[in-house]
């Protein structure tokens, strides 16, 4: 059956879009907040306002082909996974974009996204504060601006928060536990994928499967219970409702599971 034309490469018209991007022009324009109170007008600085828009989809090689630097430093960042835990970042965001990052390309797994934007948020505003500015540009506006210092303090300390927020981990861990999840024909308890996962490793690597583990950032069965549910928050793997991190504590030592030749 051909592909749906919505669904296609626009340049090659062959192979299925991988890439699609959102292009969104802007023109600066004063705007003049009024506060619930209407006691005094408030004036916020100049701020964009979007008067045109496209959009494109790209398979994978033609995108590369038409990619900027800039493009193209971010996809081989996505690829590298989240620059603060090493988890998958296919569906993060490019913290780049929203946190002033200052060096290089970076972005984020979805976990660390939101922790960056709640974060960051936290000094303008209880989450009920928030919640009620939803819809009110506004509101939002003034709540902002009156922690615009604050913000700013936050801002430029995000990224060492986030890489102390959780344990950061090679990409290849996490593919590893993926394809040995995946393999599985059946849910498995967190004893039997950690008892999978040791005979995978020693197959894969042999005596030197701890050192490989060690290299990838894994040294106990936490971690990898820990890379389970990052995969789960990610929406990558699935986990059922009374299955938990705490499941894995009570593995195997690693010393023992991987003898070293």
């Amino acid at each position: 059956m051909p592909e749906d034309e919505d669904t296609l490469c626009e340049a090659c018209r062959v192979q299925p879009a991988t890439h699609f991007n959102f292009y969104c022009t802007h023109r600066s324009v004063s705007r003049r907040a009024v506060p619930d109170t209407g006691a005094q007008e408030i004036s916020p600085p100049v701020v964009d306002e979007p008067v045109a828009t496209r959009s494109t989809r790209f398979c994978h090689d033609c995108y590369l082909k038409q990619a900027s630097p800039e493009e193209l430093a971010h996809e081989k960042a996505l690829e590298d996974g989240c620059s603060y835990c090493g988890a998958p970042a296919s569906s993060g965001a490019p913290l780049g974009t929203h946190y002033g990052k200052k060096h290089g390309a970076s972005v984020a797994c979805q976990s660390c996204a939101e922790a960056a934007r709640d974060f960051i948020m936290s000094v303008v505003g209880s989450p009920e504060e928030l919640k009620a500015t939803m819809g009110f540009p506004e509101k939002f506006a003034k709540l902002f601006l009156e922690h615009k210092d604050e913000v700013k303090q936050k801002t430029d300390g995000v990224e060492d928060y986030l890489r102390g927020r959780r344990k950061r981990y090679a990409k290849e861990g996490y593919s590893f536990v993926r394809e040995v999840v995946c393999a599985q024909t059946q849910n498995l308890s967190a004893a039997e994928l950690l008892e999978a996962l040791r005979l995978v490793a020693i197959e894969k690597f042999g005596g030197n499967a701890r050192e490989q583990l060690r290299g990838w950032g894994i040294t106990h069965c936490e971690d990898f219970g820990e890379i389970v549910f990052r995969l789960v928050e990610e929406h990558i793997l699935s986990a059922e409702p009374d299955e938990k991190r705490a499941d894995f504590g009570n593995g195997y030592g690693f010393q023992s599971a991987f003898p070293e030749s």
